[in-house]
């Protein structure tokens, strides 16, 4: 029995050691491009002016649009045709 814990117990040190020493990359980080952000057509909020937050973006008419703020993406979900054709 001595023989058989050591064995078990040395297949477990050598599992362990083989895990940690694994590179951390998930399945899916292959297929993801390097940037997950969609590109937006403009660099100015279309509503204030402002530069644009890079994470507060719509999809409109097949477009990204990016936006300053949340309260921004109100006001073009309001009129969005209005809002797209001022984006710069």
């Amino acid at each position: 029995m001595k023989t058989m814990r050591i064995t078990l117990g040395a297949a477990a040190a050598a599992l362990t050691l083989a895990v940690v020493a694994m590179p951390s990359v998930r399945a899916d980080d292959a297929k993801t491009p390097a940037t997950s952000q969609p590109v937006a057509v403009n660099t100015k909020c279309p509503v204030s002016g402002d530069d644009v937050d890079p994470k507060v973006t719509v999809v409109y008419d097949g477009k990204t649009y990016a936006f300053c703020c949340a309260d921004c993406v109100k006001s073009f979900n309001k009129d969005p045709a209005k809002y797209a054709a001022k984006a710069k």
